[in-house]
């Protein structure tokens, strides 16, 4: 799964900058920050940053 990320990150990143050199810049730009969003390293849109696995980061839930 991991390796598929990648070769889409790479994928939009690199179609974002040609777009950027065909002066379609703001759908370049898009691609960019999809890409990087999409890619397994960095900022992933996929990457579950806790340990228990539930998808929510950093959130606690404070009970009284």
């Amino acid at each position: 799964m991991t390796l598929l990320l990648w070769i889409l990150a790479v994928i939009l990143v690199v179609s974002g900058i040609f777009a950027i050199i065909r002066q379609q810049v703001l759908w370049g730009i898009v691609l960019i920050i999809v890409g990087l969003l999409v890619g397994p390293g960095g900022v992933s849109i996929f990457s579950d940053d806790d340990a228990d696995g539930d998808g929510l980061g950093a959130v606690t839930i404070v009970q009284d």
